[in-house]
């Protein structure tokens, strides 16, 4: 498969990316070759480059996805440099009030329907008028049930744990998740991927106490949360204690069904 080295450069104080870059064409293998010779993955204090090594369509999607424009060409072979326009950096489009039906017009209004009535009583006609009716209580809408998403920085740390799972391993695939996790550390997505390794690694006991570290964390998102639940009932199970596992797989069905 010809890969493409994708390098988000992103700032540490808002977790969105600022620039990025593209390398390649290039074999997969000298790829990932190329991102730990040159330290791709580096901090500077302000800011992380997040490489991974992806397919051109999938690198063109990402880039569109960060609203990434090209800047320059570098003086190194089959380099592109790109600027990122961040999601706070588009002003919000200004809403359209809503017409409001004059004062005026109510009152005419109001006033029609109280003398239309040419058969109506000098004694109606001079009775109070009535109370208007209480206005009927309105139920609160049901608050809508919160869903997480990932950045693009964690976004593409995932996506290179996973290619590095399958050649490297679950240790270097885990400590990938780990520096996802310090990007965004209350994000319950990584919290489930990083017990998921955990997992798959064989350390049942330690996946139990991240997945139960991402329930505290994915509160009022219910498809997230019966995640974590069905790797805690897998743990549970790894360790023999099925009638909690299995308790653990009711809740995780439950939420999966909301």
């Amino acid at each position: 498969m010809i890969s493409y080295a994708l390098v988000m450069i992103v700032s540490l104080a808002t977790g969105q990316p600022t620039q990025a870059f593209v390398e390649g064409p290039m074999s997969d293998s000298w790829c990932s070759q190329l991102i730990e010779r040159y330290a791709y993955n580096a901090q500077d204090g302000t800011s992380v480059r997040v490489p991974t090594c992806m397919s051109w369509p999938e690198a063109q999607q990402m880039l569109v996805q960060n609203a990434c424009t090209r800047a320059s060409w570098t003086d190194r072979h089959r380099r592109r440099l790109f600027d990122c326009t961040t999601a706070t950096d588009v002003m919000p489009t200004a809403a359209v009030p809503t017409p409001q039906v004059s004062r005026v017009a109510a009152v005419h209004a109001a006033a029609s329907d109280a003398f239309g009535d040419q058969a109506q009583t000098a004694s109606d006609a001079t009775a109070p008028p009535a109370e208007p009716p209480a206005p009927a209580e309105r139920t609160p809408p049901l608050p809508e049930p919160k869903q997480f998403h990932l950045g693009a920085a964690a976004a593409a740390l995932v996506a290179q744990a996973h290619t590095q799972m399958n050649k490297a391993g679950y240790d270097l695939a885990s400590a990938t998740i780990e520096r996802a996790v310090r990007i965004e550390p209350n994000n319950p997505l990584l919290w489930v991927e990083l017990a998921q390794m955990r997992l798959s690694a064989g350390d049942a006991a330690q996946a139990d106490g991240i997945s139960r570290r991402a329930l505290a964390l994915s509160e009022g998102d219910g498809r997230l949360q019966g995640m974590a639940w069905h790797v805690i009932a897998e743990s549970l199970r790894a360790r023999g204690r099925n009638s909690e596992a299995a308790e653990a797989d009711r809740q995780a069905t439950a939420l999966a069904a909301q």
